[in-house]
């Protein structure tokens, strides 16, 4: 994961339209466990953000998708690399 900031975003896009966008410093242990943490919560469900003391849950039911930027250095299993959008 390549960052220079030094961040990675996480972008949640509703099934309502409403997109939650969060930001999280790169650790060694967060950059290599972001993508493993996303395919648990699938498992789940649910995905878990803790922010400022405060965790908040979102149901899989009302997430239409989930962007993170920049892409992790491990990627989920079923994720296809190095892919281009094209109009057809």
């Amino acid at each position: 994961m390549e960052s220079n900031d030094n961040r990675f975003i996480i972008r949640i896009f509703l099934t309502n339209g409403e997109k939650i966008c969060y930001k999280s410093g790169v650790t060694t242990d967060n950059a290599f466990n972001v993508g493993g943490q996303i395919e648990d919560a699938l498992k789940a469900n649910y995905i878990g953000m803790d922010m400022d003391g405060k965790l908040t849950i979102i149901p899989f039911q009302h997430i239409l998708k989930i962007e993170i930027d920049p892409t992790p250095d491990v990627l989920l299993a079923h994720a296809v690399k190095n892919v281009e959008s094209i109009d057809e």
